[in-house]
């Protein structure tokens, strides 16, 4: 409820300024499910949202896209580079999970500053035009236990992004 929560978001969004929502990421699909209750929000149905998506879920939910009217930004997550490092040592991959042999992401190399800059990329730009960005701070649950300082936490990258593209 920072900054008067909901109901300041919802008037400021109908001045035309974006709206950042900052969400614990407990289970795999609670941006989505904040992503629902967003879109029912009659202020914010037609806004453009940025999300991080993690990569493995992304192949599952890039399709909807289109019919949702967000933009999914494939991430990859601590957890998504464990399952890659493993796929790639053990070509048998008997290590991980039928759907992981699905979704894991096949690159070689998993780039994860490039996937964080093209997130911070769309998020500025949706932010700009009115629109909503969701920051899963540190992809990680206990939200009293997030160091939200620290230089290399999802959370500070995001704010100094901001700070520094937003005069």
């Amino acid at each position: 409820s920072a900054f008067g929560g909901l109901p300041s978001a919802k008037q400021r969004s109908k001045q035309g300024l974006g709206t950042v929502v900052f969400c614990s990421h407990n289970m795999k699909n609670d941006m989505l499910a904040t992503l629902i209750m967003l879109k029912k929000i009659p202020v914010f149905k037609d806004k453009e949202f940025v999300l991080p998506m993690n990569s493995m879920l992304y192949k599952a939910y890039w399709p909807g896209e289109k019919l949702m009217g967000v933009t999914f930004i494939p991430v990859h997550s601590p957890e998504v580079r464990r399952k890659h490092a493993i796929a790639k040592k053990n070509p048998t991959l008997q290590e991980l999970s039928i759907m992981d042999r699905i979704t894991v992401p096949k690159d070689d190399v998993l780039d994860v500053e490039a996937s964080l800059q093209k997130y911070l990329a769309a998020s500025k730009q949706a932010l700009e035009h009115g629109g909503v960005v969701l920051v899963a701070a540190q992809a990680q649950g206990n939200m009293d236990k997030i160091d939200l300082t620290h230089q290399r936490k999802a959370f500070s990258k995001f704010r100094n992004y901001m700070d520094a593209n937003f005069p």
